[in-house]
This record gives C-alpha cells, sequence and structure tokens, in this order.
C-alpha cells in the first residue's frame, strides 16, 4: 500500500513541475548547448577549366561549429560524383568554436556545364543536412563528322565511288586532326590538299572541313568498313 501511494504521490510531482528533456546518449548534444553548423563558401564555383591541359581544381571548403555543444560531422555526398569528388573532413568532432575542412576538387570531361550540390550531414537540430551548390564549366574540342554512316549500296568490282565528309568543330576549343584512316583496302580518303592543306588541320569553333571517301570494291563481296580520324577531342580521340 505504502509503495501505491508513492507512486501516486511522484506522478502527481512531475506534472506540476518544468519537463526537462533529456537527450538519448550518442546523439552528440553535450551538457553544455546545441551545435550550430556554418560553411563558408555557401556555394563553390570553379569558372571555366580546358580539359586538355589534364588539370584539376580544387576549393576549400570550411565547417565551423558555431555553436554550444559538440558538433558531430556525418555523411558527406555530391549529387554529381563524376566530375567532381569531395575529401574526408579534416575532423568529424567540433566543439564549439572548431572547424573542419573538406576539399572540393573538378575534373571535366568535355565540352560542358558541371553543376553539383555538396551535403553536409551533421547533428545540428534545426539545419541536420546542408546544401553547398557547385558550379564548373569545361572547355574543349569535341568532333562531329557527318555522316555518321553512308551506304554506297552495289558497286560493280573494278568501279569506284565518293561520297563527301564533312568534319566539325562543335567544341570551344581548337580542334587538330592528326590521322585519317580506314579499316579496309578498299576505301581511300581524298584530302583536298589544295583547299585544306596537308595534315594536321587545326579548325576553330565552328569551323568545317570536307574530305572525300572512295569505295572501289575488289571483291563480290558484302563489304564493310570504318573511317577513323585522330584528333585531341578528349572523349573520342
Amino acid at each position: 500500500m505504502l509503495k501505491y501511494i508513492l507512486l501516486i504521490l511522484f506522478v502527481f510531482g512531475c506534472t506540476e513541475n518544468e519537463l526537462v528533456h533529456i537527450p538519448p546518449d550518442g546523439d552528440g548534444l553535450d551538457d553544455n548547448g546545441i551545435p550550430d553548423i556554418s560553411v563558408d563558401p555557401g556555394s563553390v564555383d570553379f569558372g571555366a577549366s580546358s580539359v586538355l591541359d589534364g588539370t584539376e581544381l580544387s576549393q576549400v571548403v570550411t565547417i565551423l561549429n558555431e555553436g554550444e555543444g559538440d558538433l558531430h560531422l556525418g555523411s558527406l555526398t555530391l549529387s554529381n560524383d563524376a566530375t567532381y569528388s569531395v575529401s574526408s573532413p579534416s575532423a568529424v568532432l567540433l566543439p564549439e568554436g572548431a572547424r573542419a575542412q573538406v576539399v572540393v576538387t573538378f575534373t571535366p570531361l568535355t565540352m560542358n556545364v558541371y553543376d553539383s550540390v555538396l551535403s553536409i550531414e551533421s547533428n545540428d537540430p534545426d539545419e541536420s543536412i546542408v546544401e553547398v551548390p557547385i558550379y564548373g564549366e569545361g572547355t574543349a574540342p569535341v568532333i562531329d563528322v557527318t555522316p555518321e554512316e553512308y551506304d554506297f549500296g552495289n558497286l560493280y568490282v573494278g568501279c569506284e565511288a565518293s561520297h563527301p565528309l564533312t568534319i566539325t568543330n562543335v567544341g570551344n576549343e581548337d580542334l587538330i586532326i592528326d590521322n585519317l584512316d580506314a579499316t579496309e583496302e578498299h576505301w581511300r580518303y581524298e584530302m583536298h590538299e589544295k583547299e585544306n592543306g596537308p595534315l594536321p588541320w587545326t579548325l576553330p569553333m565552328n569551323e568545317e572541313i570536307e574530305i572525300e571517301v572512295y569505295f572501289a570494291p575488289l571483291l563480290d563481296n558484302p563489304m564493310q568498313s570504318q573511317a577513323y580520324i585522330d584528333s585531341n577531342d578528349p572523349l573520342t580521340p
């Protein structure tokens, strides 16, 4: 009976006093207060970078704890991890006023605008995920060949037919064409060196050059070949 009365008094006693929330163990909050995450810079812009240089660009992002409790950093992820990478933070436990750094690296693949978002997780109670926008642009030559394929149809052995092939630089850096080749002896190129000059050819942005592809079958069989054009296009060299 005595135990029953004490229990009732304890329950009523709690309702008359201010309730204090005690966080569970392991949530990263200490007895001094709560953490407050701050990130500098708030966005990262790498500007334009030449793919041909092969240079990786890097910028530092600083994470600061402006709160009064320990800040625990969680995972760091990128929405575009094909051209961007991020290092591990220099520290994952940040007391009040402490800071950590991560390095974001940009490696463009071709001419394109590359966007990404760096997401930083932490135990900040009102900003559990901070997002840092990232911007960068790759510059590069880009080769375009028209047509991509062509059918010469039926042709008698000993005869020859030709078709024009147009090579265009649709990139934003000079395209250099070093060599042209075919996989079979039934095919040859007419370079039009009088108009185009000798190899290598340099095509500025949006410039094009036209050559002629000749087919002269030596056998009475279906034949197929591929044209190989060597250039400084980083994706299709």
